[in-house]
């Protein structure tokens, strides 16, 4: 990567402030709670709105990623400028979404030192078996949405940590309470419980986790440049982008060549990177991606 595309970089990478990070983690942990009690009181009122439940599942479940890449955000130290703080999201971040925030991050350092060797990369060693090296044609891609449909792949990325050993007591006190709540609302409205709670975490998360994954590296992992390793997958559309991309996860090759760039600059770095001739040639944007895909059978 030219140096001085890297210096131009680091000018424009300010990270958030504590308030700002407070009202991005609000945001996308306790609004889409609001927005699910909101529909829980109108469904009291008219069963009409139980079809608004299989709508708000999917959000929700697309919060759980957007908490999983929070989590990622705080590893590289990018969620915000405080590094205690980040320390502190990042156990917050591990609780939802019922990781531990420690180990993730051992595993993912792993992840971007030994990308394309399954034997070091701790993240993809577990899903070696699903084909994430092999070349993105129409049939694999198919096979990979079946495999993430049906949760072929649950086995290996499914994760539900009620005690984490690593964690100080302040967190593990934390998630004891986020398990009793849960609890209690599993009793108390078990079918609310199962819409809200179990198939957006089980179901819709785990789909977009695996896809995600397929879409930043798959066919690309026996590359030698680093550079082709990853692939941005940019959605033009600014609201199926926050929805499926969310954190601006579509500028994954952004990140691996900038792992200590803040999110909120992804954009911003991508227009400096295609001054670079290496960058500007690889293809960035979702629908041409997919497109070629398919067209390749």
């Amino acid at each position: 990567m030219d140096a001085y595309l890297v210096e131009k970089i680091k000018k424009i990478n300010t990270k958030k402030g504590t308030f700002e990070a407070f009202l991005v983690a609000f945001s996308n942990m306790v609004i889409p709670w609001i927005i699910a009690y909101a529909v829980c009181c109108a469904v009291t009122f008219s069963s009409f709105y139980y079809m608004l439940f299989p709508f708000i599942s999917i959000y929700i479940g697309t919060r759980f990623r957007a908490i999983n890449n929070m989590s990622h955000e705080c590893i590289h130290f990018s969620f915000c400028k405080n590094k205690k703080l980040n320390e502190f999201f990042g156990e917050i971040f591990a609780i939802a979404e019922f990781s531990k925030f420690k180990l993730i991050r051992k595993e993912h350092l792993t992840h971007h030192k030994h990308l394309g060797d399954m034997d070091k990369d701790m993240d993809f060693n577990g899903i070696r078996k699903y084909g994430l090296h092999k070349k993105m044609t129409r049939r694999r891609v198919l096979r990979h949405v079946h495999q993430a449909l049906f949760l072929r792949q649950i086995k290996d990325t499914f994760f539900f940590i009620i005690y984490d050993g690593d964690a100080p007591f302040w967190s593990n006190a934390v998630r004891l309470s986020y398990v009793l709540t849960l609890s209690f609302l599993l009793f108390s409205f078990p079918l609310w419980f199962l819409f809200l709670f179990i198939v957006p975490y089980c179901y819709f998360y785990q789909i977009q986790k695996h896809l995600t994954d397929v879409l930043d590296h798959g066919g690309l992992l026996n590359n030698d440049s680093s550079i082709h390793k990853s692939r941005n997958f940019i959605i033009k559309n600014r609201f199926l982008s926050a929805l499926l991309m969310p954190r601006f996860d579509g500028y994954h090759l952004v990140h691996h060549l900038l792992p200590w760039l803040s999110v909120e600059k992804h954009h911003v770095a991508h227009k400096i990177l295609l001054e670079n001739s290496e960058y500007l040639t690889s293809e960035h944007l979702a629908i041409n991606h997919i497109q070629r895909w398919l067209n390749d059978k």
